[in-house]
């Protein structure tokens, strides 16, 4: 037993278990040391070069693809969006623009061609940022005090406002917005977190 654990020992029994593995057997294939041979460790790294070649290529491929398929995104049935149409009818006096987060006073009448005032609000006050009704604040942005501006709802507008939506389904007709500037009430503050966009 104390033979064994002699560190001389240890190495020769290691020198001659890799000679009869590395030395011997030679006429087998599959033997180690016709496995390591330099021969056969050259076409193992030729064929590894060559698979790690083809997958960074297929990985280019995909990547180039998933590029182009958000680009372009799958041609869906979609409905066509219907948006608002704006026109300026006077456009007002002074040098004061209604810019973002200005406080304006405005008389406002919702129409059709055929009804007039189907709604009328003649001082009805707004914050422009604040989108509580970004359908009307968007096109104040701009006007000056008396200035006039219609906006144009198509049927089948797509809106949030449910006073819009009532007048919508109600009339099944084009309608359209006209906005009187009275006043700026208010110049926004300097802080202001408001945003236009």
């Amino acid at each position: 037993m104390k033979l064994l654990q002699n560190p001389l020992i240890k190495m020769a029994g290691i020198c001659v278990i890799l000679y009869f593995a590395l030395f011997s057997n030679k006429h087998n294939p599959q033997s180690l040391s016709n496995r390591l041979s330099g021969e056969k460790l050259k076409h193992n790294f030729v064929e590894i070069e060559e698979k790690g070649r083809f997958i960074a290529s297929n990985v280019k491929a995909a990547k180039s693809y998933a590029k182009i398929k958000e680009s372009k995104p799958e041609e869906q049935k979609t409905e066509p969006v219907i948006t608002e149409t704006m026109k300026v009818v006077n456009y007002g006096a002074g040098k004061d623009k209604v810019v973002c987060g200005s406080e304006v006073e405005v008389f406002l009448s919702l129409n059709s061609d055929s009804v007039r005032n189907i709604a009328l609000k003649p001082s009805a006050k707004f914050v422009i940022g604040s989108k509580e009704n970004w359908l009307l604040e968007k096109h104040i942005l701009g006007m000056k005090v008396a200035g006039v501006r219609e906006i144009r709802i198509p049927k089948g507008f797509k809106t949030e406002d449910p006073e819009l939506k009532r007048f919508q389904q109600e009339n099944n007709v084009e309608l359209f917005y006209q906005i009187v500037l009275k006043a700026i009430t208010k110049a926004p503050e300097a802080n202001s977190t408001l945003n236009c966009e």
